[in-house]
């Protein structure tokens, strides 16, 4: 019995019945696979104009094809039905027989996954659910991907990146109902990929780590009102574990991961190293007071004076780089003055005595033990003898090497073709307090974006030798004119080395960065 059509016969409907199994058609107004066509977003607009198929049972089954109508064009649906409804993998051609859709369907309505075509060209590779576009998709233009990322109720929706004509990414973040929203992934000026909230005016409430493929908080990040900071939290999954940092006027409070308080007072922000203790402050431990006193850039620095676990002073003077530096009086926990005088790096030579701030620990010392270069250079350039752990030089030759160089190094080489990997994108010495020399050979970092030589008090002679920091194909380019600033971004930063004396950079030495920062150092240096 062949069947055609709805139950439902209208008077200008023609019903026909033969034995047995035949091809029939479906006059135009009749439509099996798109009952309201909004179920299947994508053949919005085609009008049905006929089916073909065979039925069994009344009902359509095996091969078949609809004709459509769009814009006065015809279009050719080849399926395959199952109890009168389309199911598995069906292909529209157009008057030309070049494919327009690769689609699965289930019931009738298109599910899984499907392609769609432009003369042949391919535009758009994806997945359906229940008639519309969702879950990962992708774009395509000219042949070449636009976009890649989430859709939902057939329009892009969630996590996506956007291609420009040549491949850049010309915005990678969230997107609402088809249209860019208010959380990007930016690049800073220092490489590093980020987080980006704005509320609807355009004003920053949030910037940090990420869910690497989402626009979902994870790691680090910190919270701003009215383009201030307010709270620095670690988070995971979205979900806030814990406040580092929070903000009040122009005071800074610092927690601990046990959530006890480690730092109260004054602060600025310095953009890459984020908010830290600037001017006067106080350091807590257990939220018991250590230290009182001045601060620079997150480290003790200036007058103050710490407190033994007791709360009785300890220490009384001058500090730089979170030690005793200059003249300052040490107490014993019962308060009793032990000493008055110069210290170097939290110990004190009183004739045959040494004493370490830190420990409270007493030493006997031949009284040669001790001396300056000139009272006017104080502290920062006293020395103290040496017990040879941690002493440079020190020649490196890969990551694990630097990260066993002890902390204590005061000469650091960085060796030729060491760090040769394409992996290593940022280097930072910071923790290398007592380094005075630093040498970069040639070709060591070649493929370093970030390199940071910052907050390093005591260090006088920086050298790169030639192409020390090069990528030779990024150089290449640079040279025939050809290099982007943007693509690269590589950025040298030298900040907080009051005592660096000389820089020298050999040929090409650092020729493919386009950043150098340096401020915070010997005015008087060549």
């Amino acid at each position: 019995m062949n069947y055609l059509g709805s139950k439902k016969i209208s008077k200008n409907r023609l019903w026909i019945s033969l034995v047995t199994y035949v091809h029939t058609i479906v006059v135009a107004g009749d439509s099996v696979v798109n009952e309201g066509p909004a179920k299947n977003k994508v053949l919005e607009g085609y009008e049905v104009v006929s089916k073909e198929g065979t039925t069994e049972n009344k009902e359509l089954n095996g091969k078949g094809t609809i004709i459509y109508k769009k814009d006065g064009q015809e279009y050719t649906l080849e399926g395959t039905w199952e109890n009168g409804k389309l199911n598995g993998e069906a292909d529209l051609l157009n008057s030309d027989s070049i494919l327009v859709m690769k689609l699965h369907f289930v019931n009738d309505l298109i599910d899984g996954e499907g392609s769609l075509f432009d003369n042949g060209q391919l535009t758009f590779k994806g997945t359906w659910k229940e008639g519309q576009r969702c879950g990962f998709c992708q774009e395509y233009k000219g042949g070449k991907r636009v976009f890649k990322g989430e859709y939902s109720g057939d329009v892009r929706s969630g996590y996506g990146i956007e291609y420009d004509a040549s491949g850049e990414i010309v915005y990678e973040g969230e997107w609402v109902n088809g249209t860019k929203g208010l959380k990007s992934i930016i690049d800073d000026d220092y490489g590093n990929r980020m987080l980006v909230e704005k509320d609807v005016l355009g004003s920053i409430v949030f910037m940090g780590g990420f869910k690497d493929g989402t626009v979902i908080r994870d790691g680090r990040g910190t919270e701003y009102e009215n383009s201030k900071p307010v709270r620095v939290c670690m988070y995971r999954d979205g979900v806030e574990e814990r406040v580092i940092k929070e903000f009040k006027d122009t005071t800074m409070i610092q927690y601990d991961s046990a959530n006890h308080k480690v730092y109260e007072g004054k602060y600025e922000d310095f953009g890459a190293h984020g908010p830290c203790a600037q001017g006067e402050g106080k350091q807590f431990e257990g939220n018991v007071v250590v230290y009182k006193g001045e601060f620079v850039r997150g480290h003790r620095q200036g007058p103050g004076c710490s407190y033994y676990p007791s709360r009785t002073l300890q220490y009384d003077g001058d500090w730089m780089n979170d030690k005793a530096n200059g003249h300052g009086k040490f107490y014993n926990p019962e308060g009793m003055l032990i000493v008055e005088g110069e210290f170097v790096d939290d110990v004190c030579v009183d004739g045959t005595r040494r004493i370490h701030r830190d420990t409270g620990k007493i030493e006997n010392v031949k009284s040669s033990g001790c001396f300056c270069f000139g009272s006017s250079r104080r502290a920062g350039t006293k020395q103290l003898p040496i017990d040879g752990e941690g002493l440079g030089p020190v020649s490196v030759a890969s990551p694990k090497e630097l990260e066993a160089a002890s902390d204590r190094t005061t000469a650091l080489c960085f060796k030729s073709g060491g760090f040769a990997d394409s992996n290593i994108k940022s280097i930072d010495l910071a923790r290398f307090h007592n380094l005075r020399r630093l040498t970069i050979e040639a070709n060591a970092l070649p493929y370093v974006k970030t390199l940071r030589i910052c907050e390093l008090p005591k260090l006088r002679t920086l050298s790169f030798e030639k192409s020390a920091c090069v990528d030779a194909v990024l150089g290449v380019e640079y040279l025939k004119k050809e290099y982007t600033i943007k693509g690269a971004g590589k950025t040298l930063c030298i900040e907080s080395c009051p005592l660096l004396e000389e820089i020298t950079f050999e040929e090409d030495a650092c020729g493919d960065y386009v950043k150098c920062q340096l401020f915070g150092s010997n005015e008087r240096g060549n």
